[in-house]
């Protein structure tokens, strides 16, 4: 196991940032499957993940889009068990620009977890991929992530309405940008 970064949160515990391996598809298919409403909620994975293989076949297809750097990957780990991932994605090395993505367990949401693991990969994204901005889409409904989106300092840049399907409602979607500041 790589770790990419850790840090700990609330009651002691220890949150690591991996890169994605196999070994932790069951717990990810796992957690998809006990909160498929929870995270469907926000999210298409539970749509695109109906088999522990689904998951499997997503955490190779991550790793070779890692390979070829139009991908960037991390498994959240609490206490050495998976709860979650973060990503940058649509990466353009032209433009110099990304987007962040991320869920996690709802059992582990409050614990400024995914505004750590937010971060550890901007950081990454601005010093090692030498981005110039990330950018974060959220459901307008979605609070606490416009919360997270926030707190890291990103400003709204555009608001479009009824952009986004789920459970059959248009919702609309807001997007935050953070500049790097330092070039």
């Amino acid at each position: 196991m790589f770790v990419f970064d850790s840090f700990e949160i609330k009651g002691n515990h220890i949150c690591k940032l991996v890169l994605p391996e196999k070994v932790y598809s069951q717990d990810l298919f796992q957690i998809i499957q006990d909160e498929h409403d929870r995270i469907q909620e926000w999210l298409p994975i539970p749509e695109k993940t109906k088999t522990l293989e689904d998951e499997e076949n997503f955490i190779e297809y991550v790793q070779k889009k890692m390979i070829e750097k139009k991908l960037f990957t991390l498994c959240i780990l609490v206490d050495n068990r998976v709860v979650g991932t973060i990503d940058l994605h649509d990466i353009s090395h032209k433009h110099r620009r990304a987007e962040i993505g991320y869920w996690i367990s709802g059992k582990w949401e409050g614990y400024g977890i995914v505004t750590n693991a937010c971060k550890s990969i901007i950081n990454y994204g601005f010093s090692v991929l030498d981005l110039h901005k990330i950018y974060i889409e959220v459901d307008s409904q979605n609070f606490k992530s416009q919360a997270v989106a926030q707190r890291l300092g990103f400003s709204k840049e555009a608001h479009f309405k009824e952009v986004l399907v789920h459970n059959g409602d248009y919702h609309d979607s807001i997007w935050f940008g953070l500049v790097n500041e330092n070039n």
